[in-house]
């Protein structure tokens, strides 16, 4: 089943446009919270990506809503010109949400947020700049102060401290190169917990990690 483009009007000028990050976010049933959420995350993306001439696209992927959640977005869309809206027309689940919003997106990077992360500015700062680093995932605000080689850090080696629990799990926490995540055909499952097997696989499929901190 197709995810329906025109329940709502969306910015029809992003399909095509690549951009340097693609932020994906899947929602569903938020309308306490969305527009402020969205709104901060937004305006920190723009003022941190315009800073260091980095191009944004957010899409925010409704999960067929039964609130005000689409007419939140959509409204949105009339102020903030970055922001696509897909809406779905069956409840599927944040792991094939995040599927649909990534599918096809032209962009250098792919990060996976959910509806409730609130962005730090400072953090965007360091983010935003090591966009420019050669590798397949960049990871950041970890648990530990790990630091990387001239070689770089050991990527399975930071894949079994995520597996025993005693690394940050959360997809957040890790930023992927799309050509490196669309080749090696990852995507996410249904269900609960489905970041953390996606986490696993890039970390065990990449063949240059970097650590932020």
């Amino acid at each position: 089943m197709q995810p329906i483009t025109n329940r709502f009007p969306i910015n029809e000028g992003l399909k095509n446009r690549h951009v340097d990050l693609a932020v994906i976010i899947p929602t569903r049933n938020r309308s306490s919270i969305i527009k402020k959420n969205l709104t901060h995350n937004l305006n920190t993306i723009c003022s941190s990506s315009k800073k260091f001439n980095k191009s944004v696209r957010v899409i925010v992927v409704d999960d067929c809503s039964e609130d005000k959640t689409p007419d939140i977005l959509c409204e949105l869309t009339k102020t903030q010109s970055n922001l696509e809206i897909i809406f779905l027309d069956s409840n599927k689940g944040p792991g094939i949400a995040r599927n649909i919003g990534a599918s096809g997106v032209s962009a250098d990077w792919l990060w996976f947020l959910d509806d409730d992360d609130t962005l730090d500015p400072l953090a965007l700062a360091k983010l935003m700049p090591a966009l420019n680093i050669d590798c397949d995932v960049l990871a950041h605000s970890l648990s530990e102060n790990l630091q990387p080689t001239d070689d770089g850090f050991n990527a399975n080696a930071l894949a079994n401290e995520v597996i025993m629990f005693r690394e940050k799990q959360e997809v957040f926490n890790y930023v992927f190169r799309n050509k490196f995540y669309q080749n090696n055909s990852i995507y996410f499952s249904s269900g609960l917990h489905e970041d953390i097997r996606v986490v696993f696989e890039c970390l065990t499929k990449c063949d240059k990690l970097f650590i932020l901190n």
